[in-house]
Order: C-alpha cells, then sequence, then structure tokens
C-alpha cells in the first residue's frame, strides 16, 4: 500500500517478495520499468492500464513480457512459455551416433573456454530446467522461467535433434529444510517425530511421498513442464531406491504407482519420462508402460572398475529396458572408471571405448563416461578443474557425479544402425562376450570375452582409435570397444539413409530422374 502514492516513481524492483497482489501498482503512471519476477501473481489486470499513460516494460522471470501479450494470456498457465514443442520422435530418429547425454548440469572438464551454453553439445541434456521455478496459483502450481531460458533457441540451432529434460526442481523424494513449515505433514519423519535430513547433497529434508499433497505437487510439476515447449520431458531421480528411511515397501511401492500413473495422464503422449536406475532393473518393472527411458547410473564392482560378470548383468538391464519400455525411447547408459586416475588416462580412456561400444551394441540410446564419485570421494592430487585438488585437500565436500571430458572417440560418425531391434545385442560368430553391430558408415565391436579377439569384416575398415587402415582383419584386446568405419561409402540403394532399402528409396530417384544426384551405379546422372 505505501507505494500507491508514489507517482514519481521510475523503476521498481519488486523480484523474489512472494508478492500476490499488485493493485497498488496502479497508480505509478510514471513507471519505466517493473520487475515483476518470483512472485506468484496470477491476477495482472492492475497494471494494464499503465501502458495507455507510460511506456513500461515489465518483466516477470527475467522475460520482457508485452503488453498485449499480456492482456491475451490466462497469466496462471501460459504467461511465461507459449512456446510450441517440436516432435520429438524425429529427433530420437534422425541424430547420429555414437550419442552423447549429460544430466545434472555436469559439465565437460576439457572444455573449460566453452560457455555455458556452449558445454550443452550433445543429444539429451537434464538439468535445472533454465532456472524455472514453481509458484502456487489458486488453481495450482505455475512455472515461471528464468532468462536461461532464451538460450535454449540457440541451443536447437547447434543441435537440432537435442532433447532437453525438466530434472531439478521436479522431485519427489526431498525438498529443501525451508520449503515447508518445521511442523509440516509433508516431511517424513523417523520414531521419535523428527524430519530426517540428508547431507549427502546438499542439505534437504525426506518426504513423505505417501500424502496426497506431496503427490498432488509432484504431478503438477511434471503437468507444467509439459506444457512448456521447452522441455520434452522429465528426468526423476532416487525412482529406483527402495529405502525410505522405515516406510514399508508395499506403501512405497504404492505410492509410486499413484505419482508415476497420475503424471503419465497429466502429459502428453509423447512426453518423455526418465527414470534413474543403476545396474539393476528396477524393483517397480509395471511402471515399464509408463517410462521411456532409465538413467543407468552404474557403480562400480571394485574399486577402479567393473568384473565381467557385473558387466554382463548391467548389458541385461539395457536390454530389458529397450525391449519393455515405452515409445519413443530415451535410454541412457552412465559408466565409471577408475575415479585414481585422469579421465584421459590409458585405462579410463580403455574403460571411455567399452562404456560407448556397449551401448552402441546392445541399444538405440544415450551414453555418456563420467567421473563419478559423490561428495564423500577421498582426497587426491588431480586437478580435475581449478582448485578441484584443493577442494579434497581441505575436507570440502563436494559433487562431481556426472562431471565428464568430450572424447575424440564420440567424434566418429558411425551414421545410424543398419536393421531393427534384432542387430542388438548380437554376438560376433557366437563368440561369447564379443558383440558386434552394423551402422551405415562402419561398425560398433564390444569385447567382454576375457581375451584378445581377431575379427574380420564384409570389407576394408580402419580403427577409430586403432590408427589401422582399410584392413579386414582386426585385433580388439578384453575389456575394450572399437569403432570401425568403411574405407570407402560406395552408391547405396539406401538414398534416405534410414537403415532398409524400400519404396520411399525409389521415389526419391525416380523424382531426380535426369540430375546428378542421388545415383546408384557411379555415373553422376
Amino acid at each position: 500500500t505505501p507505494l500507491a502514492g508514489l507517482e514519481n516513481l521510475q523503476l521498481l524492483k519488486l523480484s523474489g517478495n512472494r508478492i500476490t497482489d499488485i493493485s497498488p501498482l496502479a497508480g505509478l503512471v510514471n513507471l519505466e520499468e517493473l520487475i515483476l519476477g518470483g512472485n506468484p501473481i496470477t491476477d495482472f489486470t492492475p497494471i494494464y492500464g499503465l501502458v495507455e499513460v507510460a511506456e513500461v516494460t515489465v518483466e516477470i522471470g527475467g522475460i520482457p513480457i508485452d503488453f498485449e501479450i499480456l492482456q491475451r494470456l490466462n497469466p496462471a498457465d501460459r504467461i511465461v512459455c507459449d512456446i510450441e514443442r517440436e516432435p520429438i520422435r524425429p529427433r530420437i530418429e534422425n541424430r547420429t551416433y555414437p550419442s552423447i547425454f549429460q544430466v545434472t548440469c555436469a559439465y565437460i572438464i576439457n572444455r573449460p573456454e566453452l560457455s555455458w551454453s556452449e558445454q550443452i553439445a550433445y543429444d539429451l541434456f537434464s538439468c535445472t530446467a533454465f532456472g524455472a521455478e514453481f509458484f502456487q496459483g489458486p488453481d495450482g502450481l505455475v512455472l515461471r522461467l528464468h532468462e536461461k531460458s532464451r538460450e535454449a533457441e540457440g541451443i536447437r540451432k547447434r543441435r537440432p535433434n537435442i532433447l532437453f529434460l525438466a530434472g531439478t526442481p521436479i522431485g519427489f523424494h526431498a525438498a529443501g529444510v525451508d520449503e515447508y513449515p518445521e511442523d509440516s505433514p509433508y516431511y517424513f519423519r523417523d520414531k521419535s517425530g523428527n524430519r530426517i535430513i540428508d547431507t549427502r547433497w546438499g542439505t534437504v529434508a525426506l518426504l513423505d511421498f505417501r500424502h496426497p499433497d506431496v503427490q498432488k505437487r509432484f504431478i503438477q510439476q511434471a503437468r507444467e513442464f509439459s506444457r512448456c515447449g521447452i522441455f520434452d520431458g522429465i528426468a526423476i531421480d532416487k525412482w529406483a531406491s527402495t529405502g525410505h528411511g522405515d516406510m514399508p515397501r508395499e506403501e512405497h511401492v504404492a505410492a509410486k504407482d499413484r505419482m508415476i500413473q497420475g503424471i503419465r495422464d497429466a502429459v502428453d503422449d509423447d512426453f518423455l519420462i526418465l527414470v534413474t536406475t543403476g545396474n539393476d532393473i528396477m524393483p517397480t518393472r509395471h511402471h515399464a508402460e509408463y517410462i521411456n527411458g532409465f538413467f543407468m547410473e552404474t557403480t562400480e564392482d571394485y574399486e577402479g572398475g567393473y568384473t565381467h560378470a557385473g558387466l554382463a548383468h548391467i548389458e541385461n538391464t539395457l536390454s530389458w529396458a529397450e525391449e519393455n519400455l515405452r515409445e519413443p525411447q530415451i535410454n541412457c547408459l552412465a559408466g565409471r572408471g577408475d575415479r585414481n586416475e585422469l579421465l584421459d588416462s590409458p585405462r579410463n580412456l580403455q574403460w571411455m571405448r567399452l562404456w560407448t561400444t556397449m551401448s552402441l551394441t546392445h541399444s538405440d540410446g544415450y551414453v555418456v563416461f563420467t567421473m563419478g564419485g559423490g561428495p564423500g570421494h577421498p582426497p587426491h592430487p588431480f586437478e580435475f578443474w581449478p582448485g578441484h585438488a584443493d577442494l579434497h585437500a581441505q575436507g570440502i565436500r563436494h559433487g562431481h557425479q556426472n562431471t565428464h571430458y568430450h572424447y575424440d572417440f564420440w567424434d566418429a560418425d558411425l551414421g545410424r544402425p543398419v536393421g531393427g531391434d534384432e542387430t542388438k545385442a548380437q554376438l560376433y560368430e557366437n563368440r561369447e562376450g564379443l558383440f558386434i553391430r552394423e551402422f551405415t558408415n562402419g561398425w560398433a565391436v564390444y569385447n567382454r570375452s576375457g581375451k584378445e579377439q581377431e575379427i574380420e569384416l564384409p570389407q576394408e575398415v580402419s580403427g577409430w582409435n586403432s590408427g589401422v587402415e582399410n584392413q579386414r582383419r582386426h585385433t580388439l584386446v578384453d575389456l575394450d570397444g572399437e569403432i570401425y568405419l568403411k574405407a570407402e561409402m560406395p552408391p547405396t540403394a539406401d538414398v534416405n539413409g534410414d537403415g532398409v532399402v524400400n519404396i520411399q528409396d525409389l521415389v526419391i530417384v525416380a523424382n531426380a530422374f535426369a540430375e546428378a544426384a542421388p545415383y546408384l551405379n557411379g555415373d553422376c546422372v
């Protein structure tokens, strides 16, 4: 109310003050700039009249809003995101391999010269939703975007097939210790009635996601993201976890049943749901019809690596996901290496090739090779980034779970898989643990057979890592992988590069009759 008489005021910044009623602003006729971001305002009509007497810029969530648009839209639904989503399935189907992903805002350690948006360099990115925030409106949650969301358009121009998945602030298992009153029934409590505080990844308190209001809020968060075309889906952490204090298992599962069904009912059919799992198939297998992908955050069998049996188990989990999850699928495989060595050490480069080729031979999904290691990782001398070793030396807890390098191996252009699902997890000449898959530009081979293997391919190829060029026979050591690119790319009847020859290729050729391309017999006509 004290603002009502300040008629000569020209600049007013009210962001982050939890203001709901802006009627006192109606008389501020000399305003030139008004900033309202971070407030749960749903009625903007009191300031509509300002445009008639002044040239005023209004910003909400860091984004300037034109008055004509402001008056046309329903603020509670669309005020900060009226962007139409590009079709999702073509972006999944049209990308080339290897296909890399980034999660939890993890950045590329060996590319420090890149800006934040340039660091988003792959095919799938899940992070903090470009700074989006939720506020409670009269009819439910309202999603407000941060100005970082403007960068999404530029990123899509560079990476037209990229998928953006909203990670935090969406979550069902925990919330900030100040998000609700200390005595709120939404917090999960121990037998003494105290909130259960988790300090492993910051300071949060476990939520009692059996509570209908907690479930409703979680479902509303997913719904709001689905209404904003910037986002192609959501990433849900902790979904495969079976422990949540002393919550009985049957109640744990029943609550997740209600939430995942409610989310799928609230979002578009092709809106993507990615859930975090580990080496195992999630305990709630019956959720497969609602979920588009696993984020397989694998863990080592011993300090520094994985056993042959452990890798076979992970392969089976990945294959199960490829066979059972909802279409379109976005299975994401994350492997780790030896955390006591630099990410570009010979040993870790070999682990990176293994994980990349496991993904290539067993799935149509995405892959990343990460540093691994949570806040409790022991001290080490390596400067993964400036000052990193000092953090460990001083005992300062920090996470670098999914930070990673960019590897030249990921620059190999394999093209698209040749054939369908029947080509996944195929053994080379029935040799146990030796897998091969053909792509339009070459082959991926993955070896966990327990011994060095010699292979012979149908034509001359060059090993991307080995440097052996234009040979049919190649040797691959155990626990390694390689990409073999075809020495020459002769004209093919598969004109559109979809891995099959059919009537669509014939139509393309017929429509280009007497033109220079495409040509199938090499005569350039």
